[in-house]
């Protein structure tokens, strides 16, 4: 088992590691689309659900395709590129139709900006206002984690960042 300091400190390491990944890539779509968009889910539609929380000062945003069928599934963050959000990283990854068939939790974090949708990740050395303003993103995204484990959906030893 490893110590809740370790265990801060791996979380940490991977997610700056994957916000420098999610901050370096280049966004294909940089515009939010119009509507909520559902998906087919045993031919019943299924919309994502957007949450909400406070953190360091700020309102963040992230949303959530809950496929777990009430039991602890295992949960994929996908964040989503540079100049990207929230919305454009669902249409992007498509990980809603792997999340329907394999049964587990898409969650979308957004990343910031003082210039409207398109949104950036603190990566440690850049990205835009989010280096900037020292946005806390590993401390965002635990907390989401935190979040999604409280609520008894998600699997503790099964979350994953991407």
């Amino acid at each position: 088992m490893i110590g809740s300091k370790s265990a801060a400190l791996m979380v940490s390491g991977v997610l700056t590691a994957a916000l420098f990944g999610a901050a370096c890539m280049a966004s294909a779509q940089t515009q939010r689309g119009g509507g909520r968009e559902g998906v087919r889910d045993g031919g019943r539609d299924k919309v994502f659900t957007e949450e909400k929380l406070n953190h360091d000062g700020r309102e963040r945003m992230y949303l959530v395709h809950d496929f777990s069928r009430g039991q602890k599934a295992p949960v994929v963050i996908m964040l989503h590129g540079g100049g990207g959000n929230a919305e454009n990283g669902v249409k992007m990854s498509q990980f809603d139709q792997i999340a329907a068939r394999e049964r587990f939790i898409a969650v979308y974090p957004e990343g910031t900006s003082k210039r409207g949708p398109l949104k950036t990740w603190n990566a440690g050395h850049c990205c835009a206002s989010a280096i900037e303003e020292k946005v806390d993103d590993v401390g965002f995204i635990s907390k989401v984690i935190d979040n999604l484990v409280a609520s008894g959906k998600a699997d503790p030893s099964r979350i994953y960042v991407t």
